[in-house]
């Protein structure tokens, strides 16, 4: 089909089968895809399906305001809040330690990457677990 064909076809169509067109032929990118890969990933880790399932509940045990719900069997949202923020440093910690590979010829650069990356996936690591440890004892 020639240029001009196309044209012509493309202008018959109504404005929603334009969109429609729009949208079969819109292909994102890979960045793109691989960012709402991991925030869905990131979102459903942090318990956020979990917040949205449950109702909220207040943030206040005798009169103190609190962080973390002192149960295993239900979270309050700054515990989504709390959880979410250091998976995602996990997630940096990764990414760092992936970049550090990319640095072969540059060693101080790879190190200096290799060092962020271990140091905040192990911050990371050891926040959770403390988290989680005083949520169960």
């Amino acid at each position: 089909m020639s240029h001009k064909a196309k044209r012509r076809a493309y202008s018959e169509l109504s404005p929603f089968q334009r969109w429609l067109q729009k949208i079969s032929d819109f292909k994102p990118s890979a960045l793109v895809i691989t960012i709402i890969l991991i925030s869905y990933a990131v979102f459903l880790f942090g318990g956020a399906l979990f917040a949205i399932v449950n109702p909220l509940m207040p943030p206040y045990i005798n009169n103190n305001f609190i962080f973390i719900y002192p149960d295993i069997t239900s979270q309050f949202i700054s515990e989504n809040i709390i959880s979410v923020t250091i998976y995602l440093m996990g997630f940096a910690g990764i990414i760092y330690l992936y970049r550090s590979t990319k640095y072969v010829y540059k060693p101080r650069q790879a190190y200096i990457n290799a060092i962020m990356g271990a140091s905040l996936l192990l911050i990371a690591y050891l926040i959770l677990e403390g988290v989680l440890l005083r949520k169960i004892g």
